[in-house]
């Protein structure tokens, strides 16, 4: 689900699915479990820049919510 909170685009992911593995730098990955959702809001910084601010809460997996934040410039 999607809806605009002043310029920031929020994105609600419900529903996934207990058995994907959580990306990890590593081979060996654990399970999400139940109950895990990601909120990402997407918003513009300048003309030139997009914001992506995402965070996991997978109450089975993480003993707080994990905040990350990815940054994109346009290439014209």
């Amino acid at each position: 689900m999607g809806k605009w909170e002043g310029q920031a685009l929020v994105v609600e992911t419900t529903g996934l699915a207990a058995n994907p593995k959580f990306p990890l730098p590593i081979a060996v990955a654990v399970r999400l479990g139940s109950g895990a959702r990601v909120t990402e809001r997407i918003s513009l910084v300048d003309e030139n820049t997009l914001r992506i601010t995402s965070v996991l809460i997978a109450p089975q997996l993480l003993t707080a919510p994990l905040e990350t934040t990815a940054i994109y410039s346009r290439d014209r």
